[in-house]
């Protein structure tokens, strides 16, 4: 079945958009608990001790108050996406681009990262990564702590882990089969 689904030739072009749905429930969650939280700071909230309730009624303010305003940026067609080409995957995650050609990746797999399944990939050594303003300290333990270097979240996309990854990899292995001798 693998060679079956590695034989097939990608689409010349795809594109992956976030989904809408997720922006707007997290969107609303995020402007309930502003308004939680502003009701802990200014009524003193009896399940907290009085220090506490601001404290936590602050924190929850400032994060949950940012969120609302970032959150439907994302809605905007061109803020984040995934696009599938021929050379390799163009990304954006909020209006910040990056590309990644095919032959500078390993396979990408399915595991589960902080209790959702994630896509994860290592970037070849010897290749730059998009994020190379990155420091390097922080990509070398990531690798050693958690075994890779990069992930694309599948959920974002409205997809299942393996969906994506099989997708990716079909993407991949055809790129390579083209820049190796010989390839079609």
């Amino acid at each position: 079945m693998a060679s079956q689904v590695n034989d097939k030739e990608p689409p010349s072009r795809v594109i992956l958009r976030i989904s809408i749905v997720q922006v707007i429930l997290f969107w609303i969650v995020g402007i309930a608990i502003t308004l939680l939280s502003v009701y802990v700071i200014q009524h003193q909230w009896h399940l907290f001790p009085q220090l506490w309730g601001k404290s936590i009624g602050y924190v929850a303010l400032i994060f949950f108050g940012a969120s609302s305003f970032v959150l439907p940026l994302l809605l905007f067609p061109q803020s984040t996406y995934l696009e599938l080409n021929a050379d390799g995957f163009n990304g954006r995650a909020a209006y910040r681009n990056y590309f990644q050609r095919w032959t500078d990746v390993s396979r990408f797999e399915v595991s589960k990262y902080c209790g959702r399944y994630t896509v994860l990939y290592n970037i070849s050594e010897g290749k730059e990564s998009p994020y190379a303003k990155m420091k390097v300290l922080l990509r070398f333990n990531r690798r050693r702590l958690c075994g890779f270097d990069l992930m694309i979240a599948p959920w974002a996309f409205g997809m299942k882990a393996e969906e994506l990854a099989s997708l990716l990899n079909l993407y991949r292995d055809w790129a390579i089969r083209q820049d190796s001798p010989g390839g079609e």
